[in-house]
């Protein structure tokens, strides 16, 4: 059976990017423990053919740049690596925030996470 283990490396800014997928779509993620959601912006939405204001509830953020509305749903499947997950909630920002998608704790929090010198490990719990 496939790994359910995904490492990822810190780069030299010290953050863990990765590469990944929303339904079945590629994106780049900015692994970031303190989003509550997957957070994207409107024009990764589009790119990734997410019909957010059709699909999302209406909802107020709290985000580091300050107070803004944008759209909460569900996403069919998020992957990195070997592991899938379903069904994720996310969050898309009406604007062009946050530049990069966060790979926030609406998925990692389904994992085990290790962070040992300068790797992330991430497992699937089951």
């Amino acid at each position: 059976p496939k790994s359910k283990k995904v490492r990822i490396l810190k780069n030299k800014y010290g953050m863990f990017h990765t590469p990944g997928s929303i339904n079945g779509q590629l994106i780049d993620f900015l692994v970031d423990t303190g989003a509550t959601f997957i957070a994207l912006n409107a024009n990764h939405a589009k790119k990734l053919g997410i019909p957010f204001r059709y699909k999302g509830t209406k909802i107020g953020l709290s985000t580091a740049n300050g107070y803004t509305t944008g759209y909460q749903l569900k996403l069919k499947s998020v992957q990195v690596g070997t592991i899938r997950l379903y069904n994720i909630d996310a969050v898309v920002h009406d604007s062009d925030s946050p530049r990069q998608a966060l790979l926030g704790m609406s998925f990692l929090g389904k994992l085990n996470m290790e962070n040992k010198d300068g790797l992330l490990i991430l497992k699937k719990k089951y």
